[in-house]
């Protein structure tokens, strides 16, 4: 999903004639450039931020499953109102233990530290509103503690970092909804 805008492209010095360009939602795929033109044209846009694990979950699912959950909703949700950043892929798992292969676990510290430094990084670039989007319940109270941790920084500004975990998504009547959108489980 992406948006439409209109361009002017050219070819050496010759200008060619406006095109309609799609602008993706996906942080990584924008220049610099497009997401300066994002918030200038929406200051209110949304960065999302999911958050997610790489652990075993039997031999059934990938050990990616918990942020590819997180990073689909968040892809699902963005709509116009929200830029997806790439997700964090470790997370607070060292209760998952090591009898399988494939976890690769961040202590609860390093994962509120890392959610930190990743929001702080967002405000450098000038977005206002932060939401991480966790795929892991492991994660919840270390997004609490870097929500926690970022709110005293930045009194006095115009922030709103939050954070929603899937699980909430999943119980009946689970919904994520800001700026009117509506994103369900199953959308």
């Amino acid at each position: 999903m992406g948006r439409i805008q209109r361009a002017r492209i050219g070819v050496g010095d010759r200008p060619l004639p406006e095109v309609l360009v799609t602008v993706s939602h996906k942080w990584e795929e924008l220049t610099s450039a497009q997401l300066a033109d994002r918030l200038a044209a929406d200051p209110e846009c949304v960065a999302l931020i999911p958050v997610g694990a790489t652990e075993q979950h039997g031999p059934h699912l990938p050990v990616g499953t918990d942020t590819i959950i997180a990073t689909s909703l968040a892809d699902a949700a963005a709509g116009d109102a929200a830029v997806v950043l790439p997700p964090l892929a470790f997370g607070a798992s060292f209760f998952h233990g090591t009898r399988l292969a494939g976890t690769v676990a961040f202590s609860g510290e390093e994962t509120a530290v890392t959610a930190g430094l990743v929001a702080e990084a967002c405000v450098d670039s000038g977005f206002r509103r932060l939401l991480f989007v966790n795929g892991h319940v492991g994660n919840a109270a270390a997004l609490w503690i870097a929500c926690d941790r970022f709110r005293p920084e930045h009194l006095g500004e115009p922030f709103e970092p939050a954070h929603v975990t899937v699980e909430h998504l999943r119980r009946p009547g689970g919904l994520l909804s800001f700026r009117g959108h509506r994103v369900t489980p199953s959308s």
